[in-house]
């Protein structure tokens, strides 16, 4: 078979258009990595915070359902408080039966939360810059939804391993028991993480 004089041109890419976009790529993702670092640990960050959040709201709603105290306590294995350790190796909610705040076979247990990831934090603040409070074991919702705190406004404060402000979130409880969550950037109490 006979073709015209002109040869057709195959397409596609040389070796060097195919350099180049691979060195493209590469500075890009120099450039977005760590960002994108950053943008994981927030979110991940984020995420636990709002799970506590949500835990908060549940037990406050739970204990004026039941007219009973609902408990929020350190736990390393999400069956029994702890008063050794921080938030972060995890926590349980339970419905406390017998009114004491201790942890008995009989009372139910509600919530599970796990450990927060290697390095990252959860530690309790009350006064300005200072760490313990009245939630430094156990939080307790009594039956009218006020919170067992005794100092005002304590705060639960998550940080990352990196001890980054930017990325660190807080939850406010108050003394009517109503949890609110903000960045640690929209206080100045803190100036370090973990607190």
């Amino acid at each position: 078979m006979l073709v015209s004089g002109l040869q057709r041109r195959q397409a596609g890419f040389t070796l060097v258009e195919l350099m180049i976009v691979v060195i493209v790529v590469a500075v890009l993702l120099t450039v977005a990595a760590p960002s994108m670092l950053n943008l994981l640990q927030k979110n991940r960050l984020q995420t636990a915070a709002d799970n506590f959040y949500a835990a908060l709201m549940a037990a406050r709603s739970e204990a004026v359902k039941i007219n009973l105290p609902v408990v929020i306590c350190k736990s390393s294995d999400g069956a029994a408080c702890v008063l050794s350790g921080n938030w972060e190796q995890g926590w349980l909610m339970y419905a406390d039966l017998d009114s004491d705040s201790t942890k008995d076979p009989s009372d139910p247990i509600l919530r599970v939360g796990e450990a927060l990831k290697s390095g990252d934090t959860l530690r309790v603040r009350s006064a300005p810059g200072a760490a313990g409070g009245a939630f430094a074991n156990l939080l307790v919702y009594r039956n009218d939804g006020s919170s067992s705190g005794t100092t005002g406004t304590e705060a639960f404060v998550f940080c990352d391993a990196a001890k980054n402000l930017i990325t660190a979130r807080e939850i406010l409880v108050t003394l009517t028991g109503r949890p609110r969550r903000q960045p640690m950037t929209t206080t100045t109490t803190t100036t370090t993480c973990p607190i």
